[in-house]
């Protein structure tokens, strides 16, 4: 017989049960159903178990078909009690004797712990490391199929993460047969290796443990900013084949989404690895956390890894052609290529010329600074108007379409969708601020807008989408608050709040219009 203590928390099939009971009341002539049922309540309460006596009821008669595993051991316990029962093999063969034996078929429950399950999936994990839980819970659900079993492939992901208590017993079996193409032909033996194997189980579950990706777009941007490299492509691409070198298999279209903060968590091996690659960019003695601190304060760096709009560099190219009637467009191109080459990012003129010329509809700050130093006084400083809101992908992908929402009094804002991770913009936003665009505006103003971040929602706060802006005042006291939309959108109420402080400050006899939108973090 198949021992329950190992599946305490299952239900088993009640065929047992019930023979158990009949044969009870066969041995205690003056016993009935109603008086077993209330022994059997007795026994549970003793260990602690509060069961209802409308339920054994039902069980005994077979209304409810399954059973606790504990309420069997309950009606095992009250049968060794009968005179001349002193062992489980004294109840089989009382059983036996009474025709009411019950083979080992119709005791096997279709359910059984997820503990069982879970060393055998991570034992599979760990020999087959380019595949994945969500390729394992594939395979599972193609097998059940093919035995006239449906179970979606979501539902068995969350079987093989532990979280639920039992599953089917066509799980285990699958399982099993799978482990037995790679020589291991029982569950004991299995449990065996894992035992043996239990440090790197360990080790290859640490590593694929999910963590926030704010800290993996921190180490990103201080990577790019530190080698130039406004691309997220080539730095997946880097990533990857590490990751292959270790027998870890992520896609790159993932990697680079993680990268662009599109996701919310990622693998803590893919910290790591990133972690070991901005390690080797950066010169010898300098610390991790100051590099990562430094490039989210450098302004330039930003603007040049960030997207931009190409249209008002083709104008420039145009004013500086204008100036300049025996110079072509492609000795321009060479000559911004050039000065790209010169500030640290690898480009070339064919890769510039389309730009010049009107044919691409964005490109990265780098270029834009780049043309802005072939124009003598010009300043170098690319105008935040000119900064996309947002990367591309959020511009593209319809599952990234813009919603509306209700702000403060009831205003309707556009409001992107967004993971709750900081992007580039966000850092760009802190160490850029839109309201400090304009030197000649930002001068004699005492408010100024310091950052613009997303933030968890206020007390109270219902939704998503929410910002926190900090406002300076004249560079010691700050105002912070919270307010919900977009980020374009937020960004411009604030600027708002700060213009009409100013107005305030410098004529106070303007009414002053409050902006009770907002909500203090």
């Amino acid at each position: 017989m198949e021992p329950s203590s190992h599946d305490r928390n299952l239900r088993l099939p009640g065929d047992l049960f019930r023979a158990m009971g009949t044969l009870y009341l066969r041995e205690r002539p003056e016993a009935c159903q109603e008086r077993l049922a209330r022994t059997l309540k007795r026994h549970l309460e003793a260990v602690g178990i509060n069961y209802h006596i409308r339920t054994l009821r039902r069980q005994l008669t077979g209304t409810v078909v399954t059973v606790p595993a504990q309420v069997e051991d309950a009606m095992r316990d009250v049968i060794l009690r009968v005179n001349g029962i002193r062992t489980n093999l004294d109840i089989e063969r009382a059983l036996a004797a009474a025709g009411l034996s019950v083979s080992l078929a119709r005791r096997r429950p279709d359910y059984v712990s997820t503990e069982r399950i879970l060393p055998l999936a991570q034992l599979w994990l760990l020999r087959n490391p380019k595949r994945s839980r969500r390729s394992l819970a594939v395979e599972i659900s193609g097998r059940l199929v093919d035995k006239g079993i449906h179970v979606k492939v979501d539902p068995l992901q969350v079987v093989l993460a532990g979280q639920r208590r039992t599953a089917r017993r066509e799980i285990l079996q699958v399982l099993l047969e799978l482990l037995s193409k790679q020589g291991i032909v029982s569950e004991a033996e299995a449990r065996e290796r894992c035992a043996e194997l239990a440090e790197k189980i360990a080790s290859y579950k640490e590593a694929r443990e999910l963590q926030s990706a704010d800290r993996l777009m921190e180490m990103a941007l201080a990577w790019k900013v530190q080698m130039h490299e406004p691309s997220s492509r080539r730095l997946a691409v880097l990533l990857r084949d590490t990751l292959l070198t270790h027998d870890f298999d992520l896609g790159l279209h993932r990697i680079q989404e993680a990268l662009d903060g599109k996701v919310k968590n990622v693998r803590a091996v893919l910290l790591k690895e990133m972690e070991a690659l901005l390690r080797d960019a950066l010169p010898e003695g300098q610390d991790l956390a100051e590099a990562v601190a430094k490039a989210a304060g450098n302004t330039d760096r930003l603007i040049d890894l960030h997207s931009v709009d190409a249209k008002p560099i083709a104008s420039l190219a145009k004013q500086w052609a204008a100036e300049r009637p025996n110079s072509s467009m492609r000795q321009l191109a060479i000559r911004v290529a050039k000065t790209a080459r010169r500030m640290g990012y690898a480009t070339s003129h064919n890769t510039i010329q389309p730009i010049l010329g009107g044919h691409t509809s964005k490109t990265h700050g780098f270029v834009y600074r780049a043309m802005l130093k072939q124009l003598p006084g010009h300043r170098q400083r690319v105008p935040m108007e000119h900064v996309l809101p947002s990367h591309s992908a959020e511009t593209t992908l319809p599952y990234r379409a813009s919603r509306t929402v209700t702000a403060g009094r009831g205003r309707s804002l556009k409001a992107s969708s967004g993971t709750g991770v900081k992007s580039p913009k966000d850092y760009l936003l802190a160490a850029y601020p839109r309201s400090m665009t304009d030197e000649s505006s930002a001068m004699g103003q005492p408010y100024k807008i310091v950052s613009v971040r997303r933030a968890k929602p206020p007390p109270g706060g219902k939704g998503s989408y929410w910002y926190r802006y900090v406002i300076a005042f004249e560079g010691t006291n700050t105002i912070d608050g919270c307010r919900q939309g977009g980020l374009k959108a937020v960004t411009r109420a604030v600027e708002e709040i700060v213009a009409q402080m100013n107005e305030r400050y410098r004529v106070p006899r303007y009414a002053w219009a409050n902006p009770s939108a907002s909500t203090r973090c």
